[in-house]
């Protein structure tokens, strides 16, 4: 389970087409000094993971949050992807 964020970056968060760049910047920022990862900043926030690595870049987690995130994210480690379903639907598609 993620840490838990206050109710301010939360109604941030829920306010997100009203935030300038710099508080869109300052709350990805913000969620990853709490030891959040990007895919659960990601899943709060509709940014791309190349923005939010700029905005995160100097950023350093201590060891107990990086630890705490690779257990969060060790439930997926294993479970194949199914990185050709896509490519299948299309050619299904076509064939009909």
């Amino acid at each position: 389970m993620q840490p838990p964020a206050s109710s301010e970056l939360l109604d941030q968060a829920s306010c997100w087409d009203g935030l300038s760049r710099w508080e869109r910047s300052e709350l990805g920022r913000a969620l990853r000094r709490l030891g959040w990862s990007y895919g659960e900043i990601m899943g709060l926030i509709p940014v791309p993971k190349g923005t939010l690595a700029g905005w995160c870049a100097d950023i350093r987690l201590a060891d107990t949050a990086i630890e705490a995130i690779r257990t969060r994210s060790l439930s997926q480690r294993g479970i194949p992807r199914d990185t050709q379903g896509r490519r299948r639907a299309q050619v299904e598609q076509i064939r009909r």
